[in-house]
């Protein structure tokens, strides 16, 4: 499939606004303050116009043929991307779905730590990483844009979504365990400090990727979001985004807030990652996400799109079909 027809196909099923996607290639350079400001219009336009379905690239039964979303087969864990990935997505004429956890990825590899849910918390990112990205913050911003670099090289103008540094919150946390006086993180980033460094990263991937829109990750579990987005300019962001536990359509809640909490304080609407549980694990296929009912009040939340796991490829795709004749959308 050609650019052109990936691009005419997903306007049409999506309601994307792709017309200030035309900067040349050579212009998409790290720190390049044009190119940033060109590309403003291009990140601020890209728009679900309805309820949207997404899916796996790779795994399980495959993704439902319908999906218009699908997610990159790796998380990228440091400036390397999986282009085949990419490639294959986007000749699908689908928008590619990508995470970056680029942050984590390094200080994993330099010091030798795993995630919090994975090691002891001597020996782990809840510990150490907010240390490890304040003595690193250049590279780490760099490191964001050789990704983003890597991933226009691929699409070119074609849009894909970005999902930035799943669990940065926990970087921001003196104490991640109340009832162990003794665990305390090294270096725990400050509101300001933690918001500089996102605005940073999200500047090297808006100035290295014109096709790149970038989904912004919440952690529910904060106990002030409010406080930890004003340092933030979301302004940048098209999406924020969650991932990393089931997540249901009748709750209309993960941990501390409601969905319409999270699009309400951060003014930005909302995608939902279901497919993956703790450390990144498959989970069952979710059919929380089949009703019209839910799927409305999702939408009058904020949410604008679920990610399911490959596990019931059939029933999805049935599903997909269905709303795709009877779409769930605002005004």
């Amino acid at each position: 499939m050609s650019t052109q027809l990936s691009r005419a196909v997903l306007t049409t099923l999506l309601g994307l606004s792709l017309s200030a996607c035309a900067l040349d290639a050579s212009e998409a350079d790290l720190g390049a303050e044009g190119a940033v400001a060109q590309n403003a219009d291009a990140l601020s336009a890209v728009h679900l116009h309805r309820f949207s379905f997404g899916a796996q690239e790779i795994g399980d039964q495959g993704p439902a043929p319908g999906a218009d979303i699908l997610e990159a087969a790796n998380w990228v864990l440091d400036a390397g991307v999986d282009t085949a990935s990419l490639e294959r997505i986007k000749q699908r004429g689908k928008i590619p779905y990508m995470y970056f956890y680029i942050a984590a990825g390094m200080a994993k590899t330099a010091d030798h730590l795993d995630d919090c849910n994975v090691v002891s918390f001597d020996q782990s990112l809840c510990k150490w990483g907010g240390d490890y990205i304040s003595k690193h913050v250049g590279e780490v911003v760099a490191a964001h844009g050789h990704a983003a670099r890597a991933v226009e090289k691929v699409m070119n103008g074609s849009p894909i979504l970005v999902h930035v540094e799943p669990d940065w919150y926990q970087y921001t946390e003196s104490s991640h365990a109340p009832g162990n006086p003794g665990d305390k993180t090294v270096h725990p980033l400050g509101l300001p400090e933690s918001g500089s460094i996102l605005n940073r990263i999200v500047h090297a991937i808006h100035a290295n990727c014109k096709s790149c829109s970038v989904v912004l990750d919440v952690s529910t579990w904060a106990s002030d979001l409010a406080g930890y987005y004003a340092h933030v300019d979301l302004s940048k962001v098209a999406f924020v985004g969650l991932v990393g536990k089931t997540i249901d359509a009748t709750t209309g809640k993960l941990d501390n807030y409601t969905f319409g909490e999270v699009t309400a304080i951060t003014g930005k609407r909302l995608i939902v990652n279901t497919a993956h549980g703790p450390g990144g694990g498959p989970t069952p296929y979710n059919t929380t996400w089949d009703a019209r009912s839910s799927l409305k009040s999702m939408w009058n939340e904020g949410v604008v799109a679920v990610i399911q796991s490959n596990k019931s490829e059939a029933h999805y795709e049935s599903t997909i079909d269905h709303f795709k004749h009877h779409p769930v959308s605002g005004p």
